[in-house]
């Protein structure tokens, strides 16, 4: 009997809490509750970090070749006027 009036007592300072303060999202009422909610931020730039520094690895593992200039096909065999000039 005691405890259905100490737990009636305890609802109802709960329900009034709630609609004095409610809650507007998730984050506010793990913090409410004593928990730390998770910040995804600093997961993500960990992510982004490492992501980085295993591209650069690669990059330096990778030998550094310039790619041949474009030029089309009917102009491959021909000389640039410019090198001609200068010869």
């Amino acid at each position: 009997m005691e405890a259905r009036r100490s737990m009636c007592r305890q609802s109802a300072g709960a329900d009034v809490r709630s609609l004095l303060y409610p809650v507007s999202n998730e984050r506010e009422a793990l913090k409410r509750q004593g928990v730390r909610p998770k910040n995804h931020h600093v997961s993500n730039m960990k992510v982004i970090q490492e992501l980085q520094q295993q591209r650069v690895q690669q990059q330096a593992e990778r030998p550094a070749t310039a790619p041949d200039p474009f030029k089309m096909a009917k102009f491959r065999d021909v000389e640039s006027q410019v090198a001609r000039r200068l010869r």
